[in-house]
């Protein structure tokens, strides 16, 4: 870390701080992420806004980097923290108070994201409909729950997600919800597809395009759904919207401690990404708290964060 810069709490404390939130059950590990990043900043005994600046974009950088299994989602509401609380409006006058008043503000927001867009995405999930999703999103399974409480009938297909089987974590929270589930490999996503009316999945990042960095596997199934003409929504909190441009598959960012996939041959190469990125032109539309809108829609979104 710069000379110049006081760390005021230690990076044990502050990945302590990160795993005490992961287990109160506030939310994601991105929400975690944001409620250690305020709580950080109270410690913060610095004098001048340049030092403090490169501070604090070295905790979220330290809370990116620890994070093994959302990269793309910590990272994305880290960089969206550090954005909000360092405009040029906020580091003048009294600006540490100005600072945390602007933290305390920005979390909350966060912590009510999820409410917002579940009310506005539920709408969308009409009566007597099959959705397919895969993964392990909780803001889907929110939708999803919700989606049960005024449909007559709903039933839910999830990809299981191979090789982190998080498919098989959602379909049992689904089942705990009495929603009626069928857990579907990954291969066999095409042969269902035309029982399927609607795609729902969360993401880990929106990009600056519209589209989306998600678990492995929703690239394919966003594209088998757009050949099929099923519609494709992702359900996403604004703090998710991430300034990355991505092109391709290579540019996705993947957890430091991904692993080989397991094989029992020993002279296989392997590859095995945790993440995947899906091109706007699969995706229908993205609600967030920001309201519903279409991928093209985003990176304005993103100039008024």
């Amino acid at each position: 870390k710069p000379s110049c810069c006081r760390m005021t709490i230690t990076t044990e404390e502050l990945l302590d701080l990160y795993e005490q939130h992961k287990s109160s059950g506030e939310g994601s590990d991105a929400i975690a992420a944001l409620l250690t990043l305020k709580d950080a900043i109270k410690s913060y005994d610095g004098k001048t806004v340049s030092e403090f600046t490169q501070w604090i974009q070295d905790l979220s950088d330290t809370l990116s980097d620890s994070s093994e299994s959302t990269v793309a989602s910590v990272s994305s509401a880290c960089k969206s923290f550090c954005r909000t609380i360092t405009n040029s409006h906020i580091l003048v006058g009294d600006w540490k108070k100005a600072v945390e008043k602007e933290a305390e503000k920005f979390t909350a927001k966060a912590l009510s994201a999820r409410r917002i867009l579940t009310g506005i995405a539920v709408k969308f999930i009409k009566d007597d409909v099959s959705v397919l999703t895969m993964g392990m999103s909780k803001v889907v399974l929110e939708v999803l729950k919700q989606a049960r409480d005024k449909s007559s009938r709903l039933n839910v297909f999830v990809a299981e997600s191979q090789p982190s089987k998080l498919g098989h974590k959602m379909a049992k929270k689904l089942v705990d919800e009495n929603i009626h589930t069928t857990l579907v490999s990954d291969a066999a996503v095409g042969h269902i597809i035309d029982d399927v009316d609607v795609v729902v999945c969360g993401a880990e990042a929106v990009v600056e395009n519209g589209g989306i960095i998600n678990t492995v596997g929703t690239h394919q199934i966003a594209m088998i759904a757009h050949f099929h003409q099923k519609p494709v929504y992702v359900v996403a909190e604004s703090f998710k919207f991430s300034r990355l441009f991505i092109l391709n598959q290579r540019e996705v960012p993947s957890p430091k401690n991904q692993g080989p996939l397991e094989t029992e041959f020993d002279d296989v190469q392997t590859i095995n990404p945790a993440f995947d990125y899906t091109p706007p032109s699969f995706i229908t539309l993205l609600f967030t708290d920001k309201g519903k809108m279409t991928p093209s829609a985003v990176s304005d979104v993103l100039i008024n964060l």
